[in-house]
């Protein structure tokens, strides 16, 4: 009969008459339709496109090997592995695309979806999606594109309430949540950028914490030997913009740096133009280029110590030198030592007893209140206002004494002022003294200057120069044989009972009341010299850069004026030239005499004068002068 089959109906057997054919049904056939789920066992390969119209389960009930696997081989070479695209249409994914922070709401778990979901519910140590490509050299391992995203996320990450992360087993230290790891690299192994400009009112990167410890942002390079740990580069900053900004609340400490023992280097290095303008080195040396200005606070030195200002070379160490504010220097009860020499350009109040270890250069006066002082070299004038008491053999130079009580021999050898009685008991050499009330009862000798204030008696006086600033009376002959000026003398009480010689300069430097004429001098020889001691001030107007003065006093002396760099102006005041004594009723005429070419050529369409009874100004006329150009004249005022 042939070939013969076996049949099997292990399973059932079924026959039915469909149109005419035999269909045989059983169990392990296929169904192309009906509700009855169908198991289809053995290894299955599909040759074709395959179409799947409702949703593909896989399930894989081994505890090892792969659920799902998609091979493409080795001819790949475009087009995509695995493809999943929702289309147009606007979906939702669920509960979970809605649910919060901790998807799902209290009580739920594992309800996050998105168009393609991953999900685990076991306790697992391994990776729940991994993207591995090892061998790759170039390309892209994950990419997301989403240019028109405007709001959602591009990377969502959510963990739970006590996240504390995990060790490496391989690196040996605590890794992230998010873990971009690398060996050696020459680009940016993290990079974050974007290049549109209306980006301008958001972060770039944002990193908000709730924490009460720890770090927010932690940067390691523990292995950097050269570069820059953390670098912030705003080349286009503006003057409102910031680089670095640190807000902080009551308390803590907003930039906090800590070193290794043997660190050596700078803390903190300020710089412009590459150039240091303030640093701060591991010993707490601050280096500052420029001005250090402390508005209202107090500099203290160290607990303990000697607190030392220095230089740092041999120029001076100026201190209020441009401001006429009061300096207090030392502690009242305490040394305050002067180690070298000492100038003094004003007046120095001591109020108590004072040791100088050197010289005391003194320039204007010297005043000692109460107490002792000894003055064993002084160069110029000295004012002792208390009692000064000598008792043997003292040497005073340049000294102004109210009360003088000499019991031996006297010697002054410099400019002197006694306020009161000087009684001279035996013979006495006074050179260069300036007297109120002078009562000698001996054998005076006056080898320099004699300024007499009030009446005074002089019996048996030998005077080289005499200087009388008040009333003057001289009981014996007065053979003065040097340059003489009688200051605020009232001729008409001046009584000579001897003969009463002056051989040359008579000056007077202070007012006099002459009843008769006055001539000076009977040769060309003869002159009128102003002796004012302190010059007048000036002030400076916009358009001047320096206005100065030259061996000058109220009533002449010499002017320079030098212009700005900028534009000039006609019209406009230069300078203003102030009296130290103002002209008592009218404003005095000024006169302005050109000593160099530069004055001499812009003439008085350039500059003119006007005065008040204590000022007078240099103007511009309608000629504006030049730009950084100096002018120079000698003055004269007369008094009207």
């Amino acid at each position: 009969m042939g070939t013969q089959s076996t049949v099997n109906f292990t399973n059932g057997f079924g026959v039915t008459n469909a149109g005419g054919k035999i269909v045989v049904d059983g169990s392990g056939f296929v169904h192309n339709t009906g509700a009855v789920n169908e198991s289809i066992d053995g290894n299955k390969t599909l040759t074709g496109n395959t179409t799947f119209t409702g949703t593909t389960t896989v399930n894989n009930t081994t505890t090892t090997g792969t659920a799902s696997s998609i091979s493409t081989g080795n001819g790949l070479t475009t087009g995509q592995a695995l493809n999943s695209n929702t289309g147009t249409s606007t979906f939702s994914t669920g509960t979970g695309s809605s649910a919060g922070f901790f998807y799902g709401g209290a009580g739920q778990t594992d309800l996050y979806r998105g168009a393609n979901s991953f999900v685990s519910t076991g306790n697992f140590t391994g990776t729940l999606v991994a993207l591995t490509a090892d061998q790759t050299t170039a390309g892209t391992i994950l990419g997301i594109s989403a240019k028109s995203l405007t709001s959602g996320k591009a990377i969502d990450v959510s963990l739970g309430t006590l996240y504390s992360g995990q060790t490496d087993s391989v690196a040996g230290y605590t890794i992230g949540a998010v873990n971009v790891r690398a060996q050696s690299f020459t680009g940016n192994v993290f990079n974050v950028s974007a290049s549109g400009a209306a980006s301008s009112t958001g972060n770039l990167a944002n990193l908000s914490s709730n924490q009460l410890a720890g770090n927010v942002l932690n940067v390691q390079g523990n292995g950097l030997t050269t570069g820059t740990a953390v670098n912030v580069s705003t080349t286009s900053l503006a003057a409102a913009g910031k680089a670095v900004a640190v807000t902080v609340g009551t308390a803590g400490t907003p930039i906090f740096v800590n070193t290794a023992n043997l660190y050596s280097g700078n803390l903190i290095d300020l710089q412009v133009n590459s150039s240091s303008k303030l640093s701060v080195d591991q010993t707490g040396q601050l280096t500052l280029a420029g001005n250090l200005l402390v508005r209202g606070g107090t500099i203290t030195g160290p607990t303990s110590g000697a607190f030392t200002i220095d230089n740092g070379n041999a120029s001076a160490i100026n201190i209020g030198g441009s401001t006429s504010a009061t300096l207090n220097l030392g502690k009242a009860g305490q040394t305050q030592a002067l180690l070298g020499n000492a100038t003094v350009a004003g007046t120095l109040g001591v109020t108590g007893a004072t040791t100088l270890s050197s010289t005391l250069a003194v320039a204007n006066d010297l005043n000692v209140n109460s107490g002792k002082f000894v003055v064993t070299a002084a160069s110029g004038n000295t004012t002792v206002a208390g009692t000064l008491g000598v008792t043997g053999t003292s040497t005073l130079a340049g000294t102004t004494v109210s009360t003088l009580t000499a019991s031996g021999a006297a010697t002054l050898n410099g400019a002197t002022q006694i306020n009161n009685t000087l009684g001279v008991t035996g013979a006495s050499t006074l050179a260069g003294t300036t007297v109120t009330t002078l009562t000698a009862s001996g054998a005076t000798q006056i080898n320099n200057t004699l300024g007499v204030t009030g009446a005074s008696t002089l019996a048996g006086t030998t005077v080289t120069t005499l200087t009388a600033s008040g009333a003057t009376q001289i009981n014996n002959t007065l053979g003065v044989t040097g340059t003489s000026t009688l200051a605020g003398t009232t001729v008409t009480t001046l009584t000579a009972s001897g003969a009463t010689q002056i051989n040359s300069t008579l000056g007077v430097t202070g007012a006099t009341t002459l009843t008769g004429n006055l001539t000076v001098g009977n040769s060309s020889t003869a002159h009128i010299i102003s002796k004012q001691t302190t010059a007048p001030t000036t002030t400076l107007g916009g358009k001047a850069s320096a206005c100065t003065l030259t061996t000058a006093s109220d009533t002449n002396g010499a002017l320079t004026l030098t212009t700005v760099a900028g534009g000039q102006s006609s019209n406009a005041v230069y300078c203003t030239v102030n009296f130290q004594t103002a002209f008592t009723t009218n404003a005095p005429t000024v006169l302005l005499t050109p000593t160099n070419s530069a004055a001499a050529q812009i003439g008085t369409a350039g500059f003119f004068v006007t005065s008040t009874t204590g000022t007078f100004v240099i103007n511009s006329g309608t000629n504006a002068p030049a730009a950084s150009t100096t002018y120079t004249w000698f003055y004269t005022v007369i008094g009207r």
